[in-house]
């Protein structure tokens, strides 16, 4: 895709490729990182409110680390191992944060994919793809699917601030719903204090895909 396309252009061309579908499979990296799991529930997000579309997220391995695990918690993502899906059944197939052919996806690279959203540099495989949206100078794949939404005017709700800090890593994180019950909804505000947390709690240090969403606050 042209780095010269405007963003509305990029939608234009991803929704012509959605309509029609009722499901969809968003296939991640085999461990997925934060990036790929952001990534993944913001086109589920796009799908979701633009077209009205069921996604299902599914990789091939295991998910350990302790701010992965969190952050699904934070988004209320239920992901399923690829080898428990029928690829058949869905309308639509997508792969972001990673490509068909790529060493970190077990997945079959003569499989067509429908989406490939990346921050990779492209494959050959990719190419076959009906749409691709590969930038390489962006340092994160959930950078890239934020703009959709921006474009798409899809809000990310805010989350209340939190009361207090845990004390130890004992200490469950807060549940992403707002108090007033309203739904939840992916929050740059509560990922960026989960990542803060996280720091504190587990010794590590925030990943780039948390700051990108930290930065991602709607300008009116």
């Amino acid at each position: 895709m042209s780095p010269a396309m405007t963003p509305e252009k990029r939608l234009e061309r991803l929704s012509s490729v959605l309509n029609g579908a009722r499901n969809m499979l968003i296939i991640v990296q085999n461990t997925p990182d934060p990036d790929a799991i952001a990534a993944a529930a913001a086109l589920r997000e796009l799908a979701n409110q633009r077209h009205e579309i069921a996604c299902s997220i599914g990789h091939s391995g295991g998910i350990w680390r302790a701010e992965n695990l969190a952050l699904l918690r934070y988004l209320s993502l239920n992901t399923r191992p690829l080898s428990e899906l029928d690829i058949d059944r869905f309308d639509r197939l997508a792969m972001v944060d990673a490509q068909p052919g790529a060493g970190n996806v077990s997945f079959d690279a003569s499989v067509r994919l429908d989406v490939v959203i990346d921050h990779h540099p492209i494959r050959r495989e990719t190419r076959s793809a009906r749409f691709t949206d590969i930038r390489s100078r962006y340092g994160a794949t959930s950078t890239i699917l934020y703009e959709y939404l921006k474009s798409a005017r899809i809000e990310i709700a805010k989350a209340p601030k939190p009361t207090s800090r845990p004390s130890s890593d004992s200490t469950p994180l807060p549940m992403l719903a707002p108090s007033d019950g309203s739904s939840r909804r992916h929050c740059p505000e509560v990922i960026s204090r989960s990542s803060a947390r996280l720091s504190t709690m587990r010794g590590s240090t925030a990943t780039e895909s948390f700051r990108s969403w930290a930065n991602w606050s709607p300008r009116k």
